[in-house]
Protein backbone atom coordinates (compact mmCIF):
# COMPACT_ATOMS: atom_id res chain seq x y z
CA UNK A 1 0.00 0.00 0.00
CA UNK A 2 0.95 3.48 -0.74
CA UNK A 3 0.06 6.52 1.11
CA UNK A 4 -1.27 9.82 -0.42
CA UNK A 5 -0.71 12.73 1.32
CA UNK A 6 -2.83 16.20 -0.31
CA UNK A 7 -0.84 19.35 1.04
CA UNK A 8 -3.30 21.59 2.70
CA UNK A 9 -3.13 25.15 1.10
CA UNK A 10 -1.35 27.08 -1.25
CA UNK A 11 2.02 28.85 -0.94
CA UNK A 12 0.17 31.89 -1.01
CA UNK A 13 -1.91 31.48 2.14
CA UNK A 14 1.13 29.72 3.77
CA UNK A 15 3.26 33.29 3.30
CA UNK A 16 -0.16 34.71 4.10
CA UNK A 17 -0.02 33.19 7.45
CA UNK A 18 3.98 33.07 7.73
CA UNK A 19 3.71 36.96 7.19
CA UNK A 20 1.28 37.69 9.79
CA UNK A 21 3.45 35.01 12.08
CA UNK A 22 6.68 37.78 11.54
CA UNK A 23 4.92 40.46 12.41
CA UNK A 24 3.41 39.68 15.93
CA UNK A 25 6.82 38.84 16.99
CA UNK A 26 8.08 42.42 15.21
CA UNK A 27 9.92 41.13 12.34
CA UNK A 28 8.74 42.55 8.93
CA UNK A 29 9.06 39.79 5.81
CA UNK A 30 8.98 40.89 1.89
CA UNK A 31 7.14 38.05 -0.06
CA UNK A 32 10.73 36.85 -1.62
CA UNK A 33 11.94 36.29 2.32
CA UNK A 34 8.32 34.60 3.29
CA UNK A 35 8.23 33.00 0.34
CA UNK A 36 12.09 31.33 0.71
CA UNK A 37 10.94 30.17 3.59
CA UNK A 38 7.79 28.88 2.93
CA UNK A 39 8.87 26.52 0.09
CA UNK A 40 11.21 25.24 2.53
CA UNK A 41 9.04 24.28 5.05
CA UNK A 42 6.66 22.58 1.97
CA UNK A 43 9.47 20.67 0.77
CA UNK A 44 10.38 19.61 4.20
CA UNK A 45 6.59 18.35 4.74
CA UNK A 46 6.54 17.09 1.34
CA UNK A 47 9.89 14.81 1.36
CA UNK A 48 8.39 13.38 4.81
CA UNK A 49 5.23 12.07 3.12
CA UNK A 50 7.27 10.05 0.76
CA UNK A 51 9.20 8.52 3.35
CA UNK A 52 6.05 7.85 5.31
CA UNK A 53 5.04 6.13 2.13
CA UNK A 54 7.63 4.39 1.30
CA UNK A 55 7.60 2.65 4.81
CA UNK A 56 4.45 2.35 5.41
CA UNK A 57 4.28 -1.86 4.69
CA UNK A 58 7.26 -1.77 7.66
CA UNK A 59 5.72 0.57 10.14
CA UNK A 60 1.52 -0.46 9.68
CA UNK A 61 2.45 -3.50 12.62
CA UNK A 62 3.54 -0.58 15.02
CA UNK A 63 0.65 1.66 14.24
CA UNK A 64 -1.80 -0.74 14.50
CA UNK A 65 -0.58 -1.14 18.22
CA UNK A 66 -0.25 2.61 19.07
CA UNK A 67 -3.62 3.32 17.36
CA UNK A 68 -5.29 5.02 20.49
CA UNK A 69 -2.36 7.57 20.64
CA UNK A 70 0.15 8.43 22.72
CA UNK A 71 2.11 11.41 24.51
CA UNK A 72 5.76 12.65 23.82
CA UNK A 73 8.01 14.32 26.38
CA UNK A 74 10.84 16.50 25.43
CA UNK A 75 13.84 17.17 27.62
CA UNK A 76 15.41 20.28 27.86
CA UNK A 77 17.92 20.31 24.81
CA UNK A 78 18.29 23.90 23.37
CA UNK A 79 17.39 23.94 19.28
CA UNK A 80 18.17 20.29 19.33
CA UNK A 81 14.52 20.16 20.32
CA UNK A 82 13.12 21.26 16.76
CA UNK A 83 14.64 17.20 15.63
CA UNK A 84 10.76 16.89 17.45
CA UNK A 85 9.06 18.44 14.06
CA UNK A 86 10.34 15.44 12.31
CA UNK A 87 8.38 13.00 14.70
CA UNK A 88 5.37 15.34 14.67
CA UNK A 89 5.07 15.54 11.45
CA UNK A 90 5.11 11.49 10.98
CA UNK A 91 2.56 10.76 13.85
CA UNK A 92 0.65 13.65 11.77
CA UNK A 93 0.92 11.58 8.58
CA UNK A 94 0.22 8.54 9.70
CA UNK A 95 -2.81 9.66 11.98
CA UNK A 96 -1.35 8.99 15.57
CA UNK A 97 -3.06 11.13 17.71
CA UNK A 98 -0.93 13.46 20.23
CA UNK A 99 -2.58 12.71 23.45
CA UNK A 100 -0.62 14.55 25.13
CA UNK A 101 3.09 17.12 25.08
CA UNK A 102 5.00 17.28 28.10
CA UNK A 103 8.38 19.22 27.65
CA UNK A 104 11.39 21.51 29.18
CA UNK A 105 13.39 24.02 28.15
CA UNK A 106 13.63 23.80 24.10
CA UNK A 107 11.77 20.65 24.31
CA UNK A 108 8.73 22.96 25.98
CA UNK A 109 9.27 25.02 22.79
CA UNK A 110 8.68 22.41 20.60
CA UNK A 111 6.10 20.68 22.66
CA UNK A 112 4.05 23.68 22.80
CA UNK A 113 4.38 23.97 18.67
CA UNK A 114 3.59 20.36 18.62
CA UNK A 115 0.20 20.98 20.40
CA UNK A 116 -0.29 24.19 18.52
CA UNK A 117 -1.07 22.92 15.06
CA UNK A 118 -2.25 19.12 13.72
CA UNK A 119 0.87 18.90 11.84
CA UNK A 120 4.30 20.77 11.74
CA UNK A 121 4.05 23.94 9.88
CA UNK A 122 3.52 26.03 12.52
CA UNK A 123 6.33 24.33 14.49
CA UNK A 124 9.06 24.82 11.25
CA UNK A 125 7.36 28.58 10.52
CA UNK A 126 8.23 29.26 14.49
CA UNK A 127 12.24 27.78 14.10
CA UNK A 128 12.32 29.78 10.78
CA UNK A 129 11.41 33.21 11.77
CA UNK A 130 13.69 33.06 14.92
CA UNK A 131 16.71 32.33 12.33
CA UNK A 132 15.52 35.36 10.73
CA UNK A 133 15.53 36.85 13.75
CA UNK A 134 18.61 36.20 15.35
CA UNK A 135 20.46 37.75 12.40
CA UNK A 136 22.74 36.48 9.46
CA UNK A 137 26.53 36.43 10.90
CA UNK A 138 27.73 34.09 14.04
CA UNK A 139 28.64 37.20 15.97
CA UNK A 140 25.19 38.83 15.52
CA UNK A 141 23.25 35.50 16.82
CA UNK A 142 25.62 34.55 19.60
CA UNK A 143 24.81 38.22 21.23
CA UNK A 144 21.10 38.05 19.68
CA UNK A 145 21.52 34.56 22.55
CA UNK A 146 23.12 36.26 25.24
CA UNK A 147 20.75 39.20 24.77
CA UNK A 148 17.28 36.57 24.93
CA UNK A 149 18.98 35.02 28.27
CA UNK A 150 18.30 37.92 30.24
CA UNK A 151 16.26 38.60 29.07
CA UNK A 152 16.18 41.78 26.52
CA UNK A 153 14.43 40.48 23.69
CA UNK A 154 11.27 38.38 24.75
CA UNK A 155 11.36 37.08 21.17
CA UNK A 156 9.69 33.69 22.20
CA UNK A 157 6.87 35.41 24.56
CA UNK A 158 5.61 37.35 21.61
CA UNK A 159 5.43 34.04 19.44
CA UNK A 160 3.72 31.61 21.87
CA UNK A 161 1.18 34.93 22.60
CA UNK A 162 0.89 35.23 19.11
CA UNK A 163 0.48 31.37 17.56
CA UNK A 164 -2.21 31.19 20.76
CA UNK A 165 -4.35 33.90 18.79
CA UNK A 166 -4.19 33.27 15.42
CA UNK A 167 -4.11 29.81 15.68
CA UNK A 168 -7.72 28.19 16.28
CA UNK A 169 -8.19 25.84 19.28
CA UNK A 170 -4.52 26.47 19.98
CA UNK A 171 -4.96 27.65 23.65
CA UNK A 172 -7.69 24.98 24.27
CA UNK A 173 -4.98 21.99 23.13
CA UNK A 174 -2.00 23.34 25.06
CA UNK A 175 -4.16 24.41 28.38
CA UNK A 176 -5.74 19.99 28.13
CA UNK A 177 -2.32 18.43 27.28
CA UNK A 178 0.10 20.44 27.15
CA UNK A 179 2.44 20.37 30.51
CA UNK A 180 5.83 22.38 31.04
CA UNK A 181 8.85 21.77 33.51
CA UNK A 182 10.63 24.65 34.67
CA UNK A 183 12.74 25.27 38.04
CA UNK A 184 12.64 28.34 40.16
CA UNK A 185 16.16 29.12 40.75
CA UNK A 186 16.99 32.10 39.10
CA UNK A 187 20.63 32.46 37.70
CA UNK A 188 21.36 35.55 40.12
CA UNK A 189 20.90 32.67 43.06
CA UNK A 190 23.44 30.54 41.47
CA UNK A 191 25.99 32.33 44.22
CA UNK A 192 23.75 32.82 47.36
CA UNK A 193 22.67 29.94 49.80
CA UNK A 194 23.25 26.03 49.15
CA UNK A 195 21.86 24.16 46.56
CA UNK A 196 23.66 25.99 43.69
CA UNK A 197 21.94 25.97 40.38
CA UNK A 198 20.34 23.13 40.65
CA UNK A 199 19.02 21.77 44.12
CA UNK A 200 17.09 18.74 45.08
CA UNK A 201 13.26 18.82 44.09
CA UNK A 202 13.41 21.66 42.24
CA UNK A 203 11.01 21.05 39.64
CA UNK A 204 7.42 22.40 39.11
CA UNK A 205 5.24 20.77 36.25
CA UNK A 206 2.78 23.73 34.42
CA UNK A 207 -0.38 22.37 33.11
CA UNK A 208 -4.38 23.22 33.16
CA UNK A 209 -3.50 26.85 32.51
CA UNK A 210 -6.35 29.36 33.11
CA UNK A 211 -5.70 31.69 30.31
CA UNK A 212 -3.70 32.21 27.28
CA UNK A 213 -1.49 35.00 29.79
CA UNK A 214 -0.68 31.89 31.64
CA UNK A 215 0.42 29.54 29.27
CA UNK A 216 2.40 32.03 27.23
CA UNK A 217 4.80 32.69 30.71
CA UNK A 218 5.06 29.30 31.60
CA UNK A 219 6.89 28.47 28.54
CA UNK A 220 8.71 31.27 28.12
CA UNK A 221 10.02 30.80 31.52
CA UNK A 222 11.12 27.15 30.86
CA UNK A 223 13.75 28.70 27.62
CA UNK A 224 15.78 30.86 29.02
CA UNK A 225 18.52 31.19 32.54
CA UNK A 226 16.74 34.21 33.17
CA UNK A 227 18.22 36.38 35.77
CA UNK A 228 15.43 37.23 38.19
CA UNK A 229 12.89 34.67 37.03
CA UNK A 230 9.32 34.83 35.35
CA UNK A 231 6.32 35.28 37.44
CA UNK A 232 4.00 32.75 36.46
CA UNK A 233 1.30 32.55 38.05
CA UNK A 234 -1.05 36.14 39.26
CA UNK A 235 -2.12 34.06 42.65
CA UNK A 236 0.31 31.66 44.46
CA UNK A 237 -2.52 30.58 47.24
CA UNK A 238 -4.83 28.21 46.78
CA UNK A 239 -2.58 25.39 45.85
CA UNK A 240 -2.37 21.89 47.82
CA UNK A 241 -0.62 18.16 47.68
CA UNK A 242 -2.75 15.14 46.98
CA UNK A 243 -2.82 14.79 50.35
CA UNK A 244 -4.59 18.64 51.12
CA UNK A 245 -1.58 19.89 52.26
CA UNK A 246 -0.86 23.79 51.63
CA UNK A 247 1.95 24.42 49.18
CA UNK A 248 3.59 27.99 49.28
CA UNK A 249 5.01 27.95 45.44
CA UNK A 250 7.65 30.32 44.15
CA UNK A 251 7.34 33.87 43.06
CA UNK A 252 9.52 33.31 39.92
CA UNK A 253 10.34 30.37 37.79
CA UNK A 254 13.61 29.68 34.96
CA UNK A 255 14.70 26.93 33.02
CA UNK A 256 16.41 23.91 34.47
CA UNK A 257 12.88 21.76 34.53
CA UNK A 258 12.77 18.30 33.73
CA UNK A 259 9.83 16.41 32.01
CA UNK A 260 7.30 14.96 33.85
CA UNK A 261 3.65 13.07 32.96
CA UNK A 262 0.55 13.94 34.78
CA UNK A 263 -2.36 12.29 35.45
CA UNK A 264 -2.45 10.58 32.24
CA UNK A 265 -2.80 7.11 31.53
CA UNK A 266 -1.34 7.06 27.44
CA UNK A 267 2.01 5.44 27.02
CA UNK A 268 4.63 8.31 26.46
CA UNK A 269 7.07 8.01 23.79
CA UNK A 270 10.44 10.09 25.32
CA UNK A 271 12.51 11.60 22.61
CA UNK A 272 16.29 12.30 23.96
CA UNK A 273 17.10 14.65 21.27
CA UNK A 274 20.96 14.55 22.40
CA UNK A 275 23.39 14.91 18.88
CA UNK A 276 26.67 13.41 19.40
CA UNK A 277 27.56 13.81 15.98
CA UNK A 278 29.69 16.47 14.71
CA UNK A 279 27.64 18.06 12.38
CA UNK A 280 25.27 18.59 14.79
CA UNK A 281 27.58 20.19 17.42
CA UNK A 282 26.47 24.03 16.57
CA UNK A 283 22.88 23.10 16.04
CA UNK A 284 21.72 23.05 20.26
CA UNK A 285 22.69 26.82 20.84
CA UNK A 286 22.43 28.34 17.29
CA UNK A 287 18.86 27.86 15.01
CA UNK A 288 19.72 28.24 11.10
CA UNK A 289 17.50 27.66 7.96
CA UNK A 290 20.63 24.84 8.19
CA UNK A 291 20.32 23.59 11.40
CA UNK A 292 16.37 23.42 11.03
CA UNK A 293 16.52 21.67 8.11
CA UNK A 294 18.95 18.98 9.41
CA UNK A 295 17.45 18.35 12.41
CA UNK A 296 13.51 17.71 11.14
CA UNK A 297 15.00 15.79 8.66
CA UNK A 298 16.44 13.79 11.44
CA UNK A 299 13.64 13.54 13.50
CA UNK A 300 11.52 12.05 10.43
CA UNK A 301 14.29 9.21 10.24
CA UNK A 302 14.11 8.48 14.11
CA UNK A 303 10.03 8.41 14.29
CA UNK A 304 10.78 6.00 11.21
CA UNK A 305 12.69 3.97 12.70
CA UNK A 306 10.98 3.48 15.75
CA UNK A 307 7.57 2.52 14.24
CA UNK A 308 9.82 0.31 12.55
CA UNK A 309 11.06 -1.36 14.87
CA UNK A 310 14.24 -0.38 14.09
CA UNK A 311 17.67 0.60 16.18
CA UNK A 312 16.46 3.84 17.68
CA UNK A 313 18.76 5.44 20.60
CA UNK A 314 16.78 8.51 21.29
CA UNK A 315 13.49 7.12 21.51
CA UNK A 316 12.31 5.11 24.13
CA UNK A 317 8.31 4.21 25.24
CA UNK A 318 7.33 4.55 28.77
CA UNK A 319 4.85 3.95 30.82
CA UNK A 320 3.19 6.93 32.93
CA UNK A 321 4.61 5.58 36.42
CA UNK A 322 7.91 5.47 34.52
CA UNK A 323 11.31 7.40 35.66
CA UNK A 324 11.62 9.07 32.34
CA UNK A 325 15.34 10.20 33.06
CA UNK A 326 16.18 5.98 33.30
CA UNK A 327 17.33 4.02 30.71
CA UNK A 328 19.86 6.14 28.62
CA UNK A 329 23.24 5.27 28.10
Amino acid sequence: RHLVILMAGDVASDVERYQALAAATGLSLNIKQATHDVELLRRLRKEAAEQVSAKMPKISGKLAALRDGLGVALPGAGYWSIAAGGLHEVMNLCKLPLRYCTGASGGGCSAFLMLAHSDSTVLLMAYLLYARSTGETGLVKGLNLMLEAVPVTPWWERLYRAVLTQQDGAFARVSAAGGVAVGSRPIRRIFAGPGGYKPAQDNYLFHNFVDAEEAVRAYSATGWLIYSGYRILQDRSGFTTNSGEEVTLPRAFCDSGKPAIWGKTDPCLYYHTQFKEREYAADVAFCTWQSVERLFQQGVIDALAFLADEPCPRMLLKSPGDDLSSGWG
